[in-house]
């Protein structure tokens, strides 16, 4: 695992792969956004039974491209709630559930493509930066999103992060909604654009 610190908040780790990704981030990732266990406790083998009867099967390995992490998921992780955790996870908690202050981790996987890369970044500056939140907010406040949130729901995020998923797909990921059919404000993806062309490291 490389670590970059790219701002003062927000940390990047890459993985050699996006199995080992996986292993190291799933409960705190669905923790934080899965729509089932999203701010509850529970152990791995919960998880897969609950992801492969939600899907048909568990490929969630060979799926999950990256992953974002706000600092607060790490608590009860930190507090012993997920006792006892897998190796990886000690390690995660070893390296960053000591460190002060609010922060952000996102995580790619070597091959990740750039849209990857800035889809996981734009989580975490939604995470870190109000200002740009609020910018970000007060613009989709101004469309109807329906669709893109019961697209996201089937997609198995959790109501809480829609919007954030919403700026990270449309502002990083157009073409990936072009491409999966998704109809979404077209307008969105240039505007989004020129929000996060003033944000970016």
């Amino acid at each position: 695992m490389l670590i970059r610190q790219v701002t003062e908040k927000i940390l990047h780790l890459e993985f050699s792969n996006k199995k080992d990704m996986c292993e190291h981030l799933l409960r705190f990732q669905e923790y934080y956004e899965s729509p089932e266990f999203h701010g509850k406790i529970f152990t791995i083998g919960q998880f897969k039974s609950w992801y492969t009867n939600f899907y048909g099967l568990f490929d969630y390995f060979e799926t999950v491209e990256g992953m974002n992490i706000p600092s607060s998921v790490l608590e009860p992780f930190v507090s012993g709630l997920f006792e006892p955790l897998t190796k990886k996870e000690a390690k995660i908690i070893e390296m960053f559930g000591k460190r002060k202050g609010t922060f952000y981790l996102f995580a790619t996987a070597k091959d990740s493509s750039t849209d990857i890369y800035e889809h996981e970044l734009l989580h975490s500056i939604f995470g870190t930066n109000d200002k740009y939140r609020k910018e970000v907010l007060g613009l989709l406040s101004q469309y109807n999103l329906k669709n893109l949130k019961d697209w996201l729901k089937d997609m198995g995020y959790a109501e809480k992060v829609a919007l954030d998923e919403i700026h990270a797909y449309i502002g990083a990921c157009s073409q990936f909604l072009n491409e999966e059919g998704i109809k979404y404000p077209k307008d969105l993806t240039y505007k989004l654009q020129e929000i996060k062309s003033r944000y970016l490291p």
